[in-house]
């Protein structure tokens, strides 16, 4: 038997592979739900999402999942907001009616344009350490850098881009190059629930207090395993397996707000070119699908990374609209201080890790700050341990 402690989708995906090559699996997990960072509260018709949780389908683990998502798609490029004026920065392959507003952009030349589009196609160069730097090498730069590529990424990676590994930012961005993102149909939880209807043996509230060899101790039972992987939080796991390092993590706080008034009619992501105040990116769920507020409502979900409180939240927020609606309602504020694990210049990435014969490591912070990343990690880890 593989047992399989934490059922986030790193640990739901190293049990499913393990259950999928023939083993007998029991996965693990201390709380009462699935998902770990991924969920999902519904309240008062509102469907909230704790963090920032879109899904973006060209991630190659997402694809092998062949899950029935139901993505509601945002629009495949960026709205930018400055205080001269608005435009949209989208692909004109998936998006051919802002072929026009893209190339009017005030983001540099057609030269400087193209640069993201070399720098894309292009392969990392050598000695370039942070991903702010790798890109300025390829003349990513200028105001095509200030205020489209480092707000939007800034928002995917919930830090500063110089602090940010080289191939860590370069492959995401062309992650999200590639696809466009969304939200299930019944929000991110969607993604751990489906991965956990296919488990034989999952365990909810039962927490694992040591492990000793390849015998297996929870609050409530001891189980001796062939192999055994750690899928949990990375500071968690460092508590359980001394070999582990704690890693390291960005925070970010989530903020719901809610109005009658119709003020926003996107689809796309919309960011702050000038960086004037707390947030970092805004999305109108209400326009990527009406479900997800109750009938008559907009639903605002705005990301901050640094330390603030609502009133300078809304503050910037009146900067993006030019008024705020007088009914204007925070539905839920939720601080995540686990957000994303850093991975600065020079980031060693092994994927997951093997301290014994018979123990296993997996996570994001192994792997990469994404929702792929922690599924990959899950993977390759229960690859080792089958092999």
């Amino acid at each position: 038997m593989i047992v399989v402690i934490g059922a986030g989708i790193a640990g739901l995906n190293a049990a499913l592979t393990c259950q999928r090559a023939g083993w007998e699996v029991l996965l693990l997990e201390a709380s009462d739900r699935v998902g770990g960072r991924v969920k999902t509260d519904f309240i008062s018709g509102y469907q909230l999402d704790h963090g920032f949780q879109v899904i973006n389908p060209a991630y190659p683990e997402v694809k092998r999942l062949n899950l029935k998502l139901q993505l509601q798609s945002m629009e495949a490029g960026v709205k930018v907001v400055t205080a001269e004026k608005n435009f949209i920065v989208a692909d004109p392959f998936r998006n051919p009616k802002n072929l026009l507003s893209t190339l009017r952009a005030p983001i540099g030349d057609l030269k400087s344009k193209s640069s993201l589009i070399s720098y894309l196609v292009k392969k990392q160069r050598v000695g370039i350490d942070s991903f702010a730097a790798d890109l300025n090498s390829q003349g990513v730069s200028g105001p095509l850098y200030e205020k489209i590529i480092r707000p939007f990424m800034r928002g995917v990676l919930l830090g500063e881009l110089d602090q940010v590994d080289a191939q860590v930012g370069r492959e995401l961005l062309k992650f999200f190059a590639k696809g466009t993102p969304g939200i299930p149909l019944n929000g991110a939880q969607a993604l751990p629930d489906q991965m956990a209807k296919q488990i034989d043996k999952l365990n909810l509230n039962e927490s694992v207090i040591s492990i000793h060899g390849k015998v297996v101790t929870t609050d409530q039972k001891t189980y001796t395993a062939e192999k055994i992987i750690v899928a949990i939080d990375g500071a968690n796991a460092a508590n359980l397996v001394p070999e582990v390092t704690p890693p390291k993590f960005n925070l970010s706080t989530t903020w719901y707000f809610a109005t009658k008034e119709r003020i926003l009619k996107d689809k796309f992501l919309i960011v702050d070119g000038q960086s004037r105040g707390p947030i970092v990116n805004l999305i109108v769920l209400d326009q990527i699908s009406e479900t997800f507020a109750p009938a008559n409502m907009q639903l605002l979900a705005i990301t901050t990374l640094n330390p603030c409180n609502e009133n300078e939240v809304k503050a910037h927020l009146r900067l993006l609209l030019g008024k705020l609606p007088h009914d204007l309602e925070l539905i839920k504020e939720y601080h995540i201080p686990r957000s994303l694990p850093v991975f600065t210049p020079n980031s060693i990435r092994p994927n997951f890790q093997q301290t014994r014969d018979e123990l296993f490591i997996a996570g994001d912070y192994l792997s990469g700050p994404s929702q792929n990343g922690a599924l990959l990690s899950g993977r390759l880890a229960a690859e080792a341990a089958i092999s």
